[in-house]
Formats: structure tokens, sequence, C-alpha cells
């Protein structure tokens, strides 16, 4: 009993400290690179909602890598009738690491 609760207790620090840290470095990122420019949290702006991206594709297999390559490539397509054929705009100074922390974060809200 005893290494289960201290199994727990050292999970959830990990798992706190983990998400204390990353947000600030997901939102310095998103910040320094103009994320919010064209993505509201809940309301559509040039492009959609990070709320409505985290709806679509949360639970989709290799969504992941796909959106973080988009991020980092740009792309089209995806969210034409939400944008009116606006694309995404390229972002090739973000390492692969860097947009998969965005997008990991983006794709954790609710």
């Amino acid at each position: 009993m005893k290494k289960t609760l201290l199994s727990l207790a050292t999970l959830s620090l990990i798992l706190w400290t983990t998400d204390a840290h990353a947000a600030p470095t997901v939102q310095h990122l998103m910040k320094e690179h103009g994320c919010y420019s064209c993505h509201g949290m809940s309301e559509k702006k040039f492009g959609p909602s990070l709320e409505k991206i985290s709806r679509r594709y949360h639970r989709k297999k290799g969504s992941l890598k796909m959106l973080a390559l988009k991020v980092i490539n740009g792309g089209s397509g995806n969210w034409t009738a939400e944008t009116g054929g606006k694309a995404q705009p390229p972002y090739p100074n973000l390492t692969l690491h860097e947009s998969e922390q965005i997008v990991r974060w983006i794709l954790s809200l609710k």
C-alpha cells in the first residue's frame, strides 16, 4: 500500500512539474511566432479557434505529427469552409520539437 501511494505521489509530482514548465514555454513560442494573431482560444479569427482544432484532432491517430508538420510547412484545405480558403502560413524557424510542444498543448484543450 505504501509503495502504491508513493508511486502515485511521484507520478503526480512529475506530471504537475511537466505541465507547469511546458505551458509557459508553449505560450512563449505561440506569442513569439504570432499564433494568436490568427487563432483565438475559443473564437475564430483568420483561422479556426484552438479549441476547435483540439476537438477535431485530439483523438485522431497521427494528428500530433501531422499538425506539427503543418505548422512548420504551412498548408491549406482542411478548414476551407471555416477560413474562406486562407492558408496556414509556414513557420520554418520552428523545430519539430517546438511545433510538437505547441500542438500537444492545443490538443490538450477541451
